[in-house]
């Protein structure tokens, strides 16, 4: 049980370079939309369904700056690195998926 808290108590590691995350992500939603075309979109009637199935990759972009760079610079002390234990950085992380997946 003290390894587990331990573990818990232990700073969380922040990313540096926040691009490393926005991009690679961005750009594997706008590819996955495109080439496998879920949820019925293969059946979208436009000349330009791949311009609005790269908006998904443009919309996952913008969520990334807003939880990468816009709230932690708004809210500085909420996410300094010294802080946060790895018990809410993972609660973090989590909230962070939850809000990509609920767009």
């Amino acid at each position: 049980m003290t390894l587990i808290r331990k573990y818990l108590i232990q700073r969380y590691p922040l990313e540096e370079n926040k691009w490393k995350i926005i991009i690679p992500i961005s750009l594997f939603v706008a590819f996955f939309i495109i080439i496998f075309q879920p949820f019925g979109l293969d059946e979208w009637p436009s000349d330009y369904k791949y311009l609005f199935f790269s908006g998904y990759g443009l919309v996952t972009f913008i969520i990334l700056v807003i939880n990468l760079w816009i709230l932690p610079a708004l809210f500085p002390k909420s996410f300094c690195e010294e802080d946060i234990p790895v018990a809410r950085g993972n609660s973090a992380e989590f909230r962070k998926q939850i809000s990509l997946h609920n767009r």
